[in-house]
């Protein structure tokens, strides 16, 4: 996994130990295309049936980027509880990762809204304040 968070820059790959608790506490999706890894997300999903599902990061490697790719890791990770609500936090300045959120929300037949920074533990979202983030939620049909 260190390679592929290496490869899809901005992020900043993450220690072995720390990609092993996200992998045993998280849901991890990992996209591979011709038997070469391409993407992942990385979402939280509560006990609490209440609790939306929380995506933490979508990335796709620059060789496989618009083809579809992260939008179908969005899709498969609401595909696990399709009963609740979807909450992500995006940067102002991620210009592409908001547009792959509003191509998501309309994939689930959704709105996609922006709420207040603080609705949600930065933790469930794994971001840190001051960062320029901004919290979305895309509420689901039913």
């Amino acid at each position: 996994m260190w390679d592929l968070q290496a490869a899809c820059v901005p992020l900043v790959p993450q220690v072995s130990s720390e990609n092993l608790s996200a992998i045993t506490s998280k849901l991890v999706l990992i996209a591979e295309v011709d038997d070469v890894h391409v993407g992942f997300c990385i979402a939280f999903i509560k006990e609490v049936s209440s609790a939306p599902i929380f995506i933490q990061a979508v990335a796709v490697a620059p060789q496989a980027q618009q083809r579809g790719v992260g939008l179908e890791l969005l899709l498969a990770v609401a595909g696990r509880a399709p009963e609740r609500d979807i909450a992500m936090a995006t940067q102002d300045t991620n210009v592409p990762a908001r547009t792959l959120n509003e191509r998501f929300a309309e994939a689930l037949n959704s709105e996609i809204k922006r709420v207040t920074l603080g609705t949600y533990a930065d933790a469930d979202l794994a971001i840190r304040r001051g960062q320029g983030y901004r919290s979305w939620r895309i509420q689901r049909p039913g």
